[in-house]
Order: structure tokens, then sequence, then C-alpha cells
């Protein structure tokens, strides 16, 4: 946010807001990507990425719309084809569950704002999808066709049409036509974006104390989160959702919970120090605590069990099996 500042004191090269607004706004300039991840009062990490070639990229070229684009290969986490079917739509979003990972899914054409071809990309009962990534975020972008792998040169847009969302140059093709060039960490973040402002009013959830153990998911991302309550509620549990562990600590303190399954890495409070907070109270020292993450190293497993969590869990081998089998060993209800 530039001229955001929280110095008490202005400089002529200090205090001012701007510095890390100028960091990005470069970095992306030569189509790379600032991430950002902290831990309030004892890290923080910023990890900057940048093409190695700013003349030539191995790009990914596919079909959207009847046109012919290219994605540079550093962002595409992969590629694959899925029946139509598997996709679901949960509160109105796409999502889909590929190798035990939880996937947002998106049509290219539509997030471009282009009309699609022939209804879409889901053709004869398939569906082809590119995983583009930015550090932990992934999207699954449904695509008309997969064309294969090439070196391209990048050509500028020039100053009139510098300010095409989600178009970082074009290039010509041996046919002599011209291909735009996606910007793949613009596609992603400002969808991300548009999500959270759509998503700005809290859920609205009636809470029963009738039936069966009531859980609180914790999880900043709709989809994973939407996706983690369907399968708990299908199981036979009440669901209660909350977006970071701020929001999670209210809802701790309005209703009475069986078990939370909950994310690390969240805005405002992470599930590391949520964790801590929950054994640090008298009311729900004792409640059992699942972390369902993407951070997969030793270090992180542990950790978590160090601040008091019962089960670990990393998404990159999510199987919802294993989600209500560890559920079920803590709650005393395995069978």
């Amino acid at each position: 946010m530039p001229g955001f500042s929280t110095s008490g004191m202005v400089t002529d090269v200090s205090g001012r807001g701007v510095g890390l607004d100028v960091v990005r706004a470069n970095v992306e300039r030569l189509k790379g990507q600032v991430e950002v991840t902290s831990e309030l009062g004892k890290w923080t990490t910023f990890i900057i990425s940048l093409p190695l070639s700013l003349a030539t990229v191995h790009a990914l070229m596919i079909q959207c719309a009847g046109e012919i684009l290219a994605i540079p290969t550093f962002s595409v986490a992969k590629t694959f084809q899925v029946p139509a079917l598997e996709i679901k739509s949960i509160q109105g979003r796409q999502a889909i569950v590929h190798q035990e990972e939880i996937l947002p899914v998106r049509s290219l054409a539509a997030t471009l704002g282009w009309s699609e071809r022939n209804g879409g990309p889901l053709g004869e009962g398939k569906a082809l999808v590119v995983v583009l990534q930015a550090g932990e975020r992934k999207v699954g972008f449904l695509v008309e066709d997969i064309l294969g792998e090439r070196e391209i040169v990048t050509k500028d847009l020039g100053s009139h049409l510098k300010k095409v969302d989600y178009v970082a140059g074009a290039t010509i093709l041996g046919s002599g036509e011209v291909a735009l060039i996606l910007d793949a960490p613009q596609l992603l973040w400002r969808k991300q974006l548009e999500v959270r402002l759509e998503r700005k009013q809290p859920e609205e959830e009636t809470v029963s104390v009738a039936g069966g153990r009531m859980i609180l998911v914790v999880e900043d991302q709709v989809v994973t989160r939407q996706m983690e309550k369907s399968i708990l509620e299908a199981a036979g549990y009440q669901v209660v959702t909350a977006e970071n562990g701020v929001d999670a600590l209210n809802k701790l303190g309005q209703h009475r919970f069986d078990l939370v399954v909950t994310d690390i890495l969240m805005p405002k409070m992470d599930g590391f120090t949520l964790t801590k907070e929950i054994r640090g109270n008298e009311r729900t020292k004792n409640l059992p605590v699942v972390i369902v993450t993407s951070m997969e190293s030793e270090t992180d497993k542990r950790r978590g069990l160090e601040v008091g969590a019962d089960a670990y869990l990393v998404k990159s081998s999510f199987d919802q099996k294993h989600l209500i089998e560890a559920i079920e060993t803590l709650l005393g209800t395995k069978h």
C-alpha cells in the first residue's frame, strides 16, 4: 500500500511508506513477483522471484477462446485433464480435488473477460486444467487446448498498451501470428483480491447445539474452507467456519466446540499462535486441535506439535479419510 508507514520519524530517505511499493513495482516490471510472510513480533520473510532471462523465456502455449496464448513456465505448476464432472461448485465457486490436493478452478477466458467458444473449455466431458502458482498460492485455469512448450522472444506491448490487465507482453510465432504472453502473478493475485472483496461481509452461520459434535474450521482460503466444511458435514459433524485466528478466538468465546481444524498461514493471526492461545485458555486448554496446512517441513511439524496441536496433516498429501480418522480418534468416536 503506497504511502502507508508505521515509522514515527520521517527523513529524506525513510519513513515515507514508499520503499516496499517501489520494490514491488520494479519487480513486477521485470515480470517477477514478491511475497511476504511474517509472524507477529518474531520474523518477516520477503521472497523475490525473477526470471533468469528477460529477452527469451520458456513458455507453455495454450489456446483460449480461439486465441493462442503463452504462459511463462516458471509460473506453471502442472497441467492435467479430468472429467468435467469432477469440478464441483462450492458457494458459486469451482474447485477440484486432484492428487489429493484441493484446487480452486476458474475459466481462463472468463477471467480475461473474453467470450468462450462452443460453450467454454469443457468440451466432450473433459476439462483441461493449467495450474499456476506463486509461492503457496495455486489456481487451476480451464483452457481449450494445451499446445506444448517452446522458447519465445518477448516483445513489449508499447506505451499505449502497457495497462492491459493480465498481459505481460507478446511474441511472434513461426506462422507470423502474434500471441499474447500472460502475466501469471497478476492473474493469481488480482483474482484472489476480488474474491476477498466479494467475501468482505462475514458469512452468516446458524449454530445449533443439537445433533453431532461441533467443529470449528479455521482457514483463510474460501474454497479450501468450504471444501473442509462440506467433508465434515458429510461425515455427520456440525461445522462453524472462521477466516483467521482472531475470528476463531471470537467464535471460541461465543460457542462450545468439540474440536478445531486450522490452517497455519493466515492474516491477523496464524495457526501456530491460535493453537498457543487455545492451550493458554483455561476453558479451551483441552480442546483437540488438528492442523491442516501446506507447510510440510519437519521443522514446521515439530513446531505445530510443540505449540499443542494434536495432529498435523499436510495439504499436498491431503486425504479426507485421514482427516476424518484423525478427528474420530481425537473425539473417541472411531469405530
